[in-house]
Formats: C-alpha cells, structure tokens, sequence
C-alpha cells in the first residue's frame, strides 16, 4: 500500500518499494495524486537521499522527475 510520508520538506513523498521503470514510476505518482520527485535545491536532494540510504539499504538508485529526453536522442532516466 501507497502512503505518504512527511519528511520535513515543503511536500510529503511516497515511498514505493516495488521496482519499476521510470515511466511506470512516473504513471504510480500520477495516479496517486502526485509526481516524480524532483529536487529544486541541493539540500531538497541530499535530504532524500540521506533518508533513502538509511531506511532503505537495498535500494541502490531511485527515479526523480529530472530528465534529458528531449536533449539526448535515446530514451534515459537519471536515477540517483
């Protein structure tokens, strides 16, 4: 199940344990109201992924709403 979790940050983030590609990820985010994680700041970036480190230790990347599908001609995510 799909909750929300307040972080201390201006928004709540959803956490979802199920690997999925980026735009699946993108589509969950949707239909749950919300979106793709997207850092507007340095210390927004390094909060997550702090929380990521430690509350998840066998996640090794995680998607955000960043991308370069219109600068790159082939189709690829940044993860971090």
């Amino acid at each position: 199940m799909n909750t929300w979790s307040d972080v201390g940050l201006d928004y709540k983030l959803m956490f979802v344990s199920v690997q999925l590609n980026y735009f699946d990820a993108a589509e969950n985010c949707r239909n749950n109201r919300g979106q793709l994680f997207e850092p507007r700041r340095q210390s927004s970036q390094d909060k997550v992924t702090a929380l990521v480190n430690r509350q998840f230790l066998d996640w090794t990347s995680y998607w955000i709403g960043v991308n370069d599908f219109l600068m790159e001609e082939s189709v690829r995510g940044r993860c971090v």
